[in-house]
């Protein structure tokens, strides 16, 4: 995500996750395009799953494409296309075969392999971040997105979190990091 608000994308381009209309792979990076064959643009955050990407325009619009699953069915979008039923977005996340988002009050929405369409996951407070499965609440307590009504034990006083395929990441408002999960290889700073 540049600084002007268009999206650029480079890589395996295999099931369309770059967005410019073809499977060609590129090195280099390529601006992501929209269905209208327009420069997707004004956009505010971004997501990367491991096949599909997402973003969310200043309007609260927004976009996917890549491997996109309706139900179980896979399906290649080639395009940044238009999410029809989702209004009022202000930040997105990816991971794996699943779209986040969050609106402007708030809610937590989640579709992907499994789900028709996007659905609004009811939680225990308003959420303010979201990386994957980790939904960060106001109050500073972080939730699942298979458990949003009852935050995870000893975590409180959280600023930031990620996730990433084997683990996860969080940064206290006082600045310590602590990590949890499975490390395949270690790096020592």
């Amino acid at each position: 995500l540049k600084g002007n608000g268009t999206v650029w994308s480079y890589g395996n381009n295999a099931n369309g996750a770059l967005g410019t209309g073809n499977n060609t792979n590129s090195n280099k990076p390529v601006q992501v395009i929209t269905e209208e064959k327009l420069v997707l643009e004004n956009i505010v955050d971004i997501g990367a799953g491991t096949t599909g990407a997402i973003a969310v325009n200043k309007d609260g619009e927004v976009y996917t494409w890549g491997q996109c699953y309706q139900n179980t069915t896979a399906n290649n979008v080639l395009l940044a296309t238009k999410i029809s039923n989702l209004t009022n977005i202000k930040k997105v996340s990816s991971k794996d075969n699943y779209f986040y988002a969050i609106d402007r009050n708030g809610s937590i929405y989640v579709w992907g392999k499994g789900y028709n369409e996007p659905t609004k996951i009811e939680t225990a407070v308003k959420i303010v971040e979201i990386d994957g499965e980790l939904l960060l609440g106001e109050n500073g307590k972080v939730y699942s997105i298979n458990n949003p009504k009852t935050a995870i034990p000893f975590l409180s006083n959280i600023g930031d979190v990620a996730s990433g395929e084997d683990h996860k990441q969080f940064v206290t408002l006082e600045g310590h990091v602590y990590s949890t999960g499975t490390r395949k290889s270690r790096t020592t700073w």
